[in-house]
């Protein structure tokens, strides 16, 4: 049950792709490497969940080389204070799973040649058991070749 938290949230940050209004990646082949971290407190006791690291390889072509914030909601996630400034992109989020409710912002920058994101995610909120959660994801895409 500790552990479900972290890959939820594992799981919302990889399935948001690069995608906002005006900002483009190059399509093909990408690399990502997504780093979560957590701690949990319960009864002014904390616990800090084991790094998780994982890399993962896509083809993005078409639409999904697009940043769309239109098109990055994710299930049991609202979005709110989206803003592009450049080649940044900034939301804040409020997500319920289960017995979960956590919120946290997300920055977003693509370079400018478009092969390269970087996210970085920052999220806290409680279990309803009343454990409390903070967890941060930082997650560095690159063009790696066509697909």
């Amino acid at each position: 049950m500790m552990r479900t938290p972290l890959a939820w949230l594992i799981m919302l940050a990889a399935s948001s792709p690069a995608m906002a209004d005006g900002l483009t990646i190059k399509p093909g082949q990408w690399e990502q490497n997504t780093t979560a971290s957590a701690t949990m407190m319960a009864g002014g006791n904390s616990a800090s969940m084991p790094v998780k690291t994982e890399i993962t390889a896509e083809c993005l072509l078409g639409d999904d080389a697009r940043i769309d914030p239109a098109t990055i909601d994710q299930e049991g996630c609202s979005l709110s204070d989206v803003t592009q400034d450049g080649r940044v992109l900034t939301y804040t989020m409020v997500c319920q799973r289960g017995p979960v409710e956590m919120d946290g912002t997300m920055k977003l920058t693509v370079s400018e040649d478009g092969t390269r994101v970087d996210r970085a995610i920052a999220m806290s909120g409680r279990h309803d058991t009343g454990i409390e959660i903070t967890s941060s994801i930082i997650i560095s895409s690159r063009w790696t070749g066509d697909c």
